[in-house]
């Protein structure tokens, strides 16, 4: 029986893998999307598949019997791109591991999602797949939340936490655009010049002092990387201008206490002539680790997993920001995987097929409980189908 199910999900995985969509590939997420689409239509003809467009970008909400669910799966199907077109054929390893582009994010993952939505057939969850978040989240996850006048209440959420790990945080992203301009000058002759790219470098060298690298992934310090530079217009001419990209991760408590980091690094690359921008601002994640639904989802790991899944923070970030933001218990963690944007990203099928009991035994189990309280509280229930789903 067990093979069976990973069976299942294992050609699940594969046919998602099989689409490469990647950012600038908006016809293969289309065609992801839309089949989709067909496999819910043709397994739960009943249900609901709402399409959401922002700027370009393509999402699906699909529910059962109603509009407001109050379990959200939500999974991106978007990923890196890559110049090996191979990565899009899944390959299963003789040691369980399927092997592709996106395997462990997160389309094993999402897959796993996909089949419990069309097996269980529970009214209590819906399912959400956006195409962004990659470049953002800000046209999928952020935009559904913009657009419903409801709330759920609990939200899976598997993209962190692997090797079964309950994420309780992620940091928060600042993107700043570094500008420095120099004198240009033949390059046999640098003393007549001065050098961008090395202004931008003194910059940098500077905010590493002040910030120094963490070493691990729970060094909860801020992180500063120069992950792109651009500048020179030729071999033998010393750089008048160039441009650098920082990527910072810190610890998210607020919005001013990220603008104050901002202004920190303003202060410290300006000592050099080089002018800051904001690119991006993107809040951390943090999990009420007391919530009911963490109470509830740990019990049912204790029962189905022999143990309660250890809590952790990582580095990362995710579309769970948006969620944390409205107060949304977001339950973030993984199967066995790694490998994560690289040649070699795989998902152990066996771990997938726990992640699928586990999560699958506690919606079950949080349905009742929700459902219990509403019971005590209003000493009723009724199902709403009312439209959830604003004009956009």
């Amino acid at each position: 029986m067990i093979n069976k199910h990973i069976d299942r999900l294992q050609k699940l995985s594969a046919q998602l893998i099989s689409y490469q969509t990647t950012a600038d590939r908006p016809d293969e997420i289309a065609k992801c999307l839309h089949w989709v689409s067909n496999y819910i239509s043709a397994h739960v003809p009943s249900a609901h598949i709402i399409e959401l467009e922002s700027q370009g970008k393509k999402s699906l909400f699909i529910t059962h019997a109603t509009l407001q669910p109050k379990i959200i799966f939500c999974a991106h199907l978007d990923v890196v791109a890559t110049h090996n077109p191979n990565l899009f054929t899944a390959v299963c390893e003789p040691n369980g591991r399927l092997v592709g582009r996106g395997a462990a994010d997160m389309k094993g993952p999402a897959a796993a999602l996909l089949d419990i939505f069309v097996e269980e057939a529970n009214p209590d969850i819906g399912l959400l797949f956006t195409a962004d978040e990659e470049v953002g989240g800000e046209n999928g996850a952020k935009y559904f939340l913009k657009i419903i006048d409801w709330q759920p209440e609990v939200v899976i959420l598997p993209d962190g936490g692997a090797n079964m790990r309950l994420i309780t945080e992620q940091k928060g992203i600042l993107r700043i655009q570094l500008d420095a301009t120099g004198q240009s000058a033949h390059s046999a002759r640098p003393w007549l010049g001065d050098n961008a790219i090395l202004r931008l470098s003194r910059a940098y060298e500077a905010l590493l002092r002040k910030y120094p690298i963490p070493m691990y992934e729970d060094d909860w310090r801020v992180s500063i990387t120069l992950t792109q530079i651009n500048g020179g217009s030729a071999p033998n001419v010393v750089p008048l201008a160039a441009i650098g990209t920082l990527d910072i991760r810190y610890p998210f408590t607020s919005q001013e206490a990220a603008m104050k980091l901002y202004q920190s690094v303003c202060a410290i690359v300006k000592r050099f002539q080089v002018t800051p921008t904001l690119v991006s601002y993107a809040g951390g994640f943090a999990l009420d680790i007391f919530a009911s639904a963490v109470d509830v989802f740990q019990n049912i790991a204790e029962r189905t997993l022999g143990a309660k899944l250890p809590l952790s923070r990582e580095a990362g970030a995710s579309d769970a920001r948006f969620f944390s933001e409205r107060n949304i218990a977001s339950l973030m963690y993984q199967p066995v995987c790694g490998g994560w944007h690289t040649e070699y990203e795989w998902v152990d099928m066996q771990s997938l097929y726990q992640f699928h009991q586990l999560t699958s035994q506690f919606t079950a189990a949080y349905s009742d409980f929700s459902n219990s309280a509403l019971d005590i509280c209003s000493g009723s229930y009724s199902d709403t189908a009312d439209i959830a789903i604003k004009e956009a």
